[in-house]
């Protein structure tokens, strides 16, 4: 969600500074300034958070799957004996949050099938995930 927060406040700067010029011409009173400047942050803390909360990732002994979507619901998956790599990111700001990334790729032609953000202890996850697919070969 970093990059999705990042390029938000950048937009909700740039239309705070827009909306400071017209205050400062006298186009808007400082209370449509305000209102407008909140109205935008809010935009994109309420959009982050409805994507945040709506994305569902479920692990079983037979596949791996994220759902996500308020009004249409997605699904990706992919069955274990499939995955071929799993990797587990952390970059500086998710390290500090204790959150990281997993991206799965399968034998599809498609990198990245599964794009996981916002992991808590990615680390465990990958670990237990790669755990089950090795089981899973073991069934086959």
């Amino acid at each position: 969600m970093i990059p999705w927060y990042a390029k938000g406040v950048s937009i909700a700067l740039l239309i705070s500074l827009i909306l400071y010029g017209a205050k400062a011409a006298g186009a808007i009173s400082g209370f449509l300034f305000v209102v407008g400047a909140l109205i935008a942050f809010g935009i994109v803390f309420g959009v982050g958070h409805l994507k945040r909360v709506t994305t569902v990732y479920t692990i079983t002994r037979i596949r791996v799957m994220e759902e996500w979507g308020i009004l249409n619901k997605r699904r990706e998956q992919a069955r274990l004996e499939k995955i071929t790599n799993i990797t587990a990111r952390r970059d500086l700001w998710e390290r500090m949050l204790g959150i990281g990334r997993i991206n799965i790729d399968t034998a599809n032609d498609r990198e990245d099938i599964l794009d996981w953000w916002g992991v808590p202890n990615p680390l465990h996850v990958e670990a237990l995930i790669d755990e089950l697919r090795l089981e899973a070969e073991g069934r086959e």
